[in-house]
């Protein structure tokens, strides 16, 4: 294990304020030491409730080939294995391009766009069972996976994907790029801020409701998709709050709905 203090705007992809104490695991029975909340890239969190995290270090960043089938550690940039996906012409992921997190935290929420979702391409996942302090493989149909969110109770060490050999990834990521440019952002945010109800858009709701692009100091609702929240080079926590509960009381004032967060607070 390794223990540092670190500012949460090298921690959260939308660059929040403050401080906290990060423990590296460097070994997997170091996991049986955990006491706090294991996070990964930071894509889709706040760190609001707790003064010490944990993350698992750079040993477990890692892609392994075997024909179709690649293994890849938790904690590898979810940008590092599209670009391994171009060159080894293997597709199927080419969706999730633009996204800002790791392979552990897609896989845990079911990180999904454009009707697809990582679960459909899943072959399975290893996993710290904190429950029973046992390391354990879990094949995808012992996983329940849902809108936004799966069953997996427990830390993801690494996962197995099933692509297919295709001479137009590439193409198809520089695409999904572009799409997303136009509607959202690829810096200073955590993402999707809501997870969408069940008659309609989050981000609809929230621009019928005036709040797109609505600022308070140091984020703004975005004005391009009112469901982002974007920062600055560090992002006061509180004006982050402020945007999440002002937009989830006008659309409920409004509309009698109750937005939820996709967004995780620990």
């Amino acid at each position: 294990m390794r223990k540092t203090t670190e500012a949460k705007r090298n921690l959260t992809t939308i660059h929040q304020d403050g401080i906290v104490d990060v423990v590296y695991i460097e070994k997997e029975d170091e996991l049986n030491f955990i006491d706090a909340p294991v996070i990964g890239g930071g894509s889709n969190i706040l760190i609001i409730k707790n003064n010490k995290v944990f993350k698992l270090a750079d040993q477990f960043n890692y892609i392994k080939q075997n024909k179709e089938e690649l293994v890849v550690g938790a904690v590898t940039p979810l940008k590092s294995l599209i670009l391994y996906c171009i060159k080894h012409s293997l597709g199927g992921l080419e969706f999730l391009s633009g996204v800002p997190a790791t392979v552990g935290g897609i896989i845990k929420s079911n990180a999904g766009a454009f009707e697809k979702e990582i679960s459909d391409i899943l072959r399975y996942v290893k996993i710290f069972d904190s429950s029973d302090k046992s390391i354990k493989i879990l094949d995808k149909s012992e996983i329940e996976f849902s809108y936004r969110k799966s069953s997996i109770d427990g830390v993801i060490i690494e996962a197995a994907f099933n692509l297919k050999n295709s001479n137009s990834v590439k193409d198809k990521v520089i695409e999904i790029l572009k799409k997303r440019l136009t509607k959202a952002h690829l810096s200073f945010t955590f993402g999707s801020v809501f997870k969408n109800p069940t008659d309609g858009y989050a981000g609809w709701y929230i621009e019928q409701v005036g709040l797109k692009g609505f600022r308070k100091n140091t984020a703004a609702i975005s004005h391009k998709h009112a469901n982002f929240i974007i920062g600055s080079q560090i992002t006061n926590t509180y004006d982050i709050l402020y945007l999440v509960e002002l937009a989830k009381e006008r659309v409920f004032k409004t509309f009698s709905i109750e937005l939820t967060e996709e967004v995780v607070f620990i």
